[in-house]
């Protein structure tokens, strides 16, 4: 079961800055991984709320090896 808090920083993350897309979002945090997700060019209000379920899933099972937005 997901912690409320982190699940909810998350999803705050996704929506930080409106026209951009998840890539940009997400990019200063997870690094390239997020360019591999399929919705990593959406916005966030184009994701049904079960599709954030799974991409913070994703996040929790990956270890943080690669957070590099640059390299």
């Amino acid at each position: 079961m997901f912690i409320r808090g982190e699940i909810l920083q998350f999803v705050a993350a996704c929506f930080r800055h409106k026209r951009k897309t998840l890539r940009n979002n997400l990019a200063g945090i997870y690094g390239r991984a997020v360019d591999e997700w399929p919705e990593a060019g959406l916005r966030a209000e184009q994701i049904p709320l079960e599709g954030f379920v799974e991409m913070f899933e994703r996040v929790v099972n990956w270890p943080r090896m690669n957070t590099d937005a640059h390299g």
